[in-house]
């Protein structure tokens, strides 16, 4: 059965890494953890592959007065981890078509999501490293 939820995985951030920078602020569009978000002068919001990469903040976490799969309205607060290179993160993400460990990932067409993608820049790609084709949410390494 398809892994269609970051609940599966326990949680966004995987590992005990004690240097993860998590940021809060106020949503301008609904996102829900595992999502990748920007920050605009409305506030924190979702991002597409046509946003501005500059714009990409880091990767919703869940909220602790609310189920983890649940979407986060806009205005509410929201918390951010600062992605790191090396570590692992639950993301929503579109079918990547390739069950291939290390297969590349970054800013997909639907709002908040990973799909496949051609090399872009090291800081904004992901690499798959618990996932199977036909799932929607995954385990990816972040990095080049």
């Amino acid at each position: 059965m398809a892994i269609s939820k970051i609940s599966e995985y326990g949680g966004v951030i995987q590992g005990n890494f004690d240097d993860e920078e998590i940021i809060t602020g106020i949503s301008c569009s609904a996102v829900k953890a595992g999502h990748l978000c920007g920050l605009t002068d409305a506030g924190i919001t979702d991002l597409v592959n046509t946003t501005s990469h500059d714009e990409f903040i880091g990767i919703c976490i869940e909220h602790h007065k609310m189920d983890m799969d649940t979407v986060i309205g806009a205005g509410k607060i929201v918390s951010i981890v600062v992605p790191q290179d090396g570590h692992l993160y639950a993301c929503i993400c579109a079918n990547l078509g390739s069950s291939l460990p290390g297969f590349s990932a970054g800013f997909g067409g639907t709002a908040g999501t990973l799909a496949a993608v051609a090399a872009i820049e090291g800081e904004h790609i992901a690499r798959t490293y618990k996932y199977t084709s036909g799932d929607t949410a995954g385990i990816f390494v972040w990095g080049a």
